[in-house]
């Protein structure tokens, strides 16, 4: 099986479930791909940015795409992913966070391809909506509409 991960920002070498579940993905003879941006966050408390290209990560093929699109930490939008997606062709798409990379391009590409797609979420609104009026604009109204709309296309819900 073919199991895409998109992820914002990959750390490499740390345990986060951006990760781990490729890893393990991987593991159990899946043939997995990670799409992520050049953004490297944490690292001695300074964010940093990394050179697009093909890495490698505990044998996982890691895909670092330049952004085109990058408000604060939510919105992110990378150059030639959809082409990445046609080019990898896969069975399963796992997105890491409430709003994917590439959003639309993800729906788009499930509409006309056969395949699974899920979404994990590791932030709630306790450390992820301190400010009233973001949890209201952001999670009561955008995501809700968004996810009420393509809700439809989305195999499954993960809560990390």
């Amino acid at each position: 099986m073919k199991i895409l991960n998109t992820c914002r920002a990959l750390n490499e070498n740390f345990g986060y479930h951006d990760n781990i579940f490729p890893y393990y993905q991987s593991k159990l003879g899946n043939e997995v791909v990670i799409i992520t941006s050049t953004i490297q966050d944490f690292i001695f408390g300074k964010k940093h940015q990394l050179e697009k290209g093909i890495y490698q990560e505990r044998n996982v093929k890691v895909v670092r795409l330049d952004y085109y699109y990058k408000q604060g930490t939510r919105f992110l939008k990378l150059k030639n992913f959809y082409e990445e997606l046609e080019k990898f062709k896969p069975d399963v798409i796992f997105c890491h966070g409430i709003l994917p990379i590439n959003f639309f391009e993800v729906i788009k590409y499930k509409k006309k391809n056969k395949c699974k797609l899920f979404i994990d979420n590791h932030a709630d609104l306790d450390n992820s909506a301190k400010n009233k009026l973001w949890r209201i604009l952001f999670y009561e109204f955008f995501l809700k509409l968004l996810y009420k709309k393509y809700d439809k296309y989305i195999d499954k819900y993960y809560g990390v």
